[in-house]
């Protein structure tokens, strides 16, 4: 009885690296779109959450943004709440976040409160790609 012989060749290891790393890329891209999409679902919830904010002097829109940003304890944004400016203000941003601000809110929703900061700048958000983008109000 003759055993056949399993043959490797260069061409088939290379045909076999490649699928898996096809493979690996893909299994990647799914996990790094659930990552996002559990990003999302939290920052969503966060936004609904009632909260109070006092500012009663104006401080500049950098602090009351860091403020809002950390009084998120939700264990899938353990950095806080992740606020980004839209690409299309970069020219404006520096001098938007130093833009003065003042808030009292009880008990309003973080996303209206926020929603009460941006307003008066010309600004608006919005929770896509896993972070809280700020942008122009059309």
């Amino acid at each position: 009885m003759r055993v056949p012989r399993v043959r490797f060749t260069v061409r088939r290891l290379m045909v076999a690296v490649a699928i898996a790393a096809i493979v690996l890329s893909l299994v990647l891209q799914i996990l790094s779109h659930l990552r996002d999409r559990n990003r999302i679902k939290a920052i969503a919830s966060e936004l609904r959450r009632p909260t109070s904010m006092s500012i009663a002097t104006e401080v500049p829109l950098r602090d009351a943004l860091d403020f809002l940003a950390s009084g998120v304890s939700n264990p899938t944004l353990p950095g806080g709440l992740p606020i980004r400016f839209d690409p299309s203000l970069s020219g404006r941003s520096g001098g938007l976040m130093a833009s003065p601000v003042s808030i009292d809110v009880e008990g309003a929703p973080l996303g209206v409160v926020l929603e009460q900061v941006l307003n008066p700048l010309g600004l608006t958000y919005a929770n896509k790609d896993g972070f809280v983008t700020i942008t122009a109000r059309d």
